[in-house]
């Protein structure tokens, strides 16, 4: 999974309505266990309330598609209650997990917890955890090869900063596994230069790193030595994890700007030098996934509309539209089924005869509110913790002149998102961080003609 890096200097986009839709599907994963059953992963987001305003779930649920089941598999979410000093919130936002093998029950997971203070760490199936500190996981990569985890730390921390750690998985059934490595063993954690973006599951000892000058490093001796492949400017430091076609040669990956442009990229020569190509910049995000059972095929989305290459990602054309924006896509192996997840629904889709069926759907309304809050309300952002942009909600009992402006723990103004007249109702503004280390920052809404002040905690993640 991707994320990003340093130097002052952001956007803020414009203040709209905000959309009454309180719960909604995103961020759709796939595996395949070792009877052939696809489990899918996905987060359902869903506004509740607290003592804070409103506090949100954000879970992680596992779907058999065999049985049709749904389960928690990881809880997220944001929640305030009253204790004895007063209101106190608290939020977890899991960051990525891998598998061990096929078995959608062992896994290993990384995330960030904050309640006063923001803490980063890693658990396992087992109920192992250990916080790694300050030092987020970027990316979590598991080589079948080795029997190893490779964890991916970000690069604007001091410890571990963009480099890669290494973790041999023999005791990865105890509870006090990754105990014994934090807090104990220290000399078994191995350290490579520069951050892992990923391992060839194809090509033995293959892994590829980026580094803060966004240059792609690969290693054919698992990480021992890695020679730079591409300089071309992409912006490999915030790559998510490849994708590999089935020719064994074909290697995709998406990655974004600053400023938000995002980039399919490609190679069709396993990663080697002067092989990467970035075929077509987006203004907004995409998801994609591989044909998966004829090489050279690449499905991909494009707000509500599916399209499909069949010459490796180096052109595409349309293929079904939905009645929803996708949130993501899963192909099946060896079979002609595509799994969607739009804002509303879970479905099956044949790309051959394009017949789908929906496997699971939820109630969301996207009418804009056209009541007059009874008061002032500033909400929590979402998502948080987030990278590298936020949304900001807050309602107004009347027309005044309103600022919202962000500060970081220091109490140092790092953005002006709102100053100006405001009518009543419900607005929305985007902060965008691509500029700003990670770190806990506030929110302050003021209000002139109520002379209200509300403040609230968010936590950027890079």
């Amino acid at each position: 999974m991707s994320k990003l890096f340093q130097i002052l200097g952001f956007l803020v986009l414009v203040s709209t309505s905000l959309l009454a839709q309180e719960k909604y599907f995103h961020d759709l994963r796939g595996m395949e266990d070792s009877t052939g059953t696809t489990h899918l992963f996905y987060r359902i987001f869903e506004e509740t309330n607290g003592c804070r305003g409103n506090n949100f779930t954000n879970n992680i649920n596992r779907f058999n598609t065999s049985t049709e089941h749904e389960e928690l598999f990881i809880r997220n979410g944001s929640s305030s209650s009253y204790y004895i000093d007063g209101c106190e919130s608290q939020s977890y936002h899991s960051i990525d997990f891998e598998f061990l093998g096929f078995d959608p029950s062992k896994y290993v997971e990384s995330g960030v917890g904050c309640s006063l203070d923001c803490g980063y760490g890693l658990s396992t199936y087992a109920d192992s955890y250990a916080q790694t500190g300050f030092t987020p996981v970027r990316v979590l990569e598991i080589d079948p090869h080795r029997n190893q985890i490779i964890i991916g730390s970000n690069f604007d921390f001091e410890s571990f900063s963009g480099k890669t750690l290494v973790l041999p998985m023999a005791g990865i059934e105890s509870e006090f596994y990754l105990e014994n490595f934090f807090y104990g063993i220290a000399d078994s954690v191995k350290t490579l230069e520069n951050s892992i973006i990923d391992i060839s599951p194809i090509h033995n000892g293959v892994y590829y790193f980026s580094n803060m000058d966004n240059h792609l490093f690969r290693s054919t001796d698992f990480g021992l030595n890695s020679f730079v492949v591409d300089t071309s400017g992409i912006p490999w430091s915030n790559a998510e994890e490849y994708v590999y076609d089935i020719d064994s040669t074909s290697i995709y990956t998406k990655t974004s700007t600053q400023d938000d442009q995002f980039y399919f990229v490609s190679s069709n020569k396993n990663g080697t030098i002067n092989s990467w190509t970035a075929l077509f910049i987006e203004t907004e995000d995409f998801f994609f996934d591989i044909g998966k059972n004829k090489p050279g095929t690449v499905y991909l989305s494009k707000q509500d509309s599916l399209m499909i290459s069949s010459d490796f990602g180096q052109h595409f054309s349309f293929l079904f539209k939905f009645s929803d924006k996708i949130k993501g896509l899963y192909k099946k192996p060896s079979s002609n089924i595509l799994y969607v997840l739009t804002n509303r629904e879970l479905i099956e889709l044949n790309v051959e005869s394009l017949q789908q069926q929906v496997l699971k759907s939820l109630p969301v309304s996207n009418e804009v509110s056209s009541e007059i809050p009874t008061s002032i309300t500033l909400h929590q952002n979402y998502p948080n913790p987030f990278n590298p942009s936020t949304v900001i909600s807050y309602q107004l009992t009347g027309n005044s002149m309103v600022s919202l402006r962000v500060f970081d723990a220091l109490g140092r103004e790092v953005a002006v998102l709102v100053d100006e007249l405001k009518s009543a109702g419900s607005h929305q503004v985007t902060f965008d961080a691509s500029g700003l280390a990670s770190g806990v920052y506030y929110y302050v809404l003021n209000v002139s003609h109520s002379n209200e002040r509300v403040i609230r905690k968010m936590t950027l993640i890079k």
